[in-house]
């Protein structure tokens, strides 16, 4: 005790170490992800609260329009965002619809990852580049393909681009979507191991999960379905239409999987 007293007083003499607290944007998004995941899986509600309080703090702090920054500090942001803050932040937004069913989220993921392939697509040769495509700060401006501690940008994109067709059933993304695995199968070729997140991106593009169309009788049904459905499924909500009548006058589940669709339920 004694020791580590006398070593406790001398570091008091020292200077003050600095305290990294600032907010980065992509991880934060990496957690936002991970709690709307996690609500999915165990519906304890503490989980998706704080995902969205999370991303509520990132609307009204590291966003400018469709501009988003890097970090924020003191009551400031600084740095713009690179790929890797697009491209999580879309996958954020589009497990916080996974996980509420609120199409405010689906609209903004949609929304964010246009504008991540305006600013960093190569539209010539594939893939995204790391910062925004004219920006003359840097001498170089790399393609991050690896997925090491945390997933690359580019793997991320694909993630997006194929979860976002299968949610909306949107012809762009899809083509987009060939077009990025194209690019990162090549990338891949040379390492398997080190692209988890690409083959991840890559199976769920070749064996996408249920897709699951409910037409609800009213929109206060929409907490009911939430905890019906499964933890991995594409979920699109509509009112009743021509296209998705209603089973017996009640909410009803129209499911497809493995190219097949099979008759509407009202049991999930």
């Amino acid at each position: 005790d004694d020791e580590i007293r006398k070593l406790y007083d001398y570091r008091k003499g020292r200077c003050k170490l600095h305290l990294d607290d600032k907010i980065l944007l992509s991880w934060n998004s990496l957690m936002i992800s991970a709690f709307a995941i996690l609500y999915r899986v165990s519906r304890n509600n503490k989980y998706l609260e704080s995902a969205k309080r999370a991303a509520l703090f990132i609307e009204n702090n590291l966003c400018e329009g469709m501009k988003l920054y890097n970090s924020f500090r003191d009551g400031k942001h600084s740095g713009r965002a690179f790929l890797n803050d697009y491209a999580f932040y879309v996958t954020a937004l589009t497990e916080l619809y996974n996980s509420t069913l609120d199409e405010s989220y689906l609209k903004r993921a949609e929304a964010f990852c246009t504008e991540a392939v305006g600013r960093f697509a190569d539209s010539e040769n594939g893939g995204f580049y790391l910062c925004k495509k004219d920006n003359a700060e840097l001498f170089i401006n790399p393609k991050e393909t690896y997925d090491g501690a945390i997933p690359s940008g580019n793997s991320v994109m694909l993630y997006n681009l194929v979860r976002l067709y299968q949610l909306t059933e949107k012809e762009k993304y899809t083509k987009l979507a060939k077009e990025q695995m194209n690019f990162m199968s090549v990338e891949a070729q040379k390492y398997p191991m080190g692209y988890s997140m690409f083959l991840l991106a890559k199976l769920m593009y070749e064996q996408p999960p249920k897709h699951i169309t409910v037409a609800l009788k009213n929109c206060s049904d929409i907490d009911a379905v939430k905890e019906k459905l499964p933890f991995l499924a594409n979920v699109q909500i509509v009112t009743e239409n021509e296209k998705y009548p209603l089973l017996d006058d009640e909410t009803t589940y129209y499911v497809c999987e493995n190219n097949t669709c099979y008759p509407p339920t009202n049991v999930i």
